[in-house]
């Protein structure tokens, strides 16, 4: 039979839960996604080498190792540089139209790939690849302003 006081105990093991999904993550909600979608960019391999830097940086000041400290510090100028390509977004709405779904060896296949800026804002010239087959497909697409379509 349970007592008052372990009702009570067991209130204030809850209380802070309570407090988190009440305070804590309405406010960290907009950061959470933000940071999840962060996530998503970096690969494995990214992210390895952000953990190496931040294990050089402690260790480097921890130990006053100036070769860990030189090191945490080329790697945190190359990820400031990695995050600026990742301002703006680059979005292109694109179809693929081909006129049949299956070619012969050797036999041309035969299509249209139509690109649209969705944006508000002109995108720079890009090159896009399409794989084909064990190939790949190079197109460069020029400037294209808000709305505008570029096919080939």
């Amino acid at each position: 039979m349970s007592t008052l006081s372990d009702r009570a105990r067991l209130g204030s093991a809850r209380a802070p839960v309570r407090w988190w999904r009440a305070v804590a993550a309405p406010v960290l909600a907009p950061a959470t996604g933000v940071v999840v979608r962060i996530g998503r960019v970096a690969t494995g391999l990214g992210w390895i080498i952000v953990l190496a830097g931040a294990a050089a940086a402690i260790s480097g000041w921890r130990y006053q190792w100036w070769e860990l400290t030189t090191i945490a510090s080329i790697i945190a100028v190359l990820v400031t540089m990695s995050l600026l390509f990742l301002v703006g977004r680059t979005g292109f709405d694109a179809s693929l139209d081909l006129s049949r779904s299956r070619v012969v060896v050797g036999e041309r296949a035969v299509g249209a790939l139509r690109l649209t800026n969705p944006g508000t804002r002109a995108l720079l010239p890009v090159r896009v690849e399409l794989p084909v087959g064990k190939g790949l497909a190079t197109f460069q697409v020029p400037r294209l302003a808000a709305g505008q379509t570029h096919e080939e």
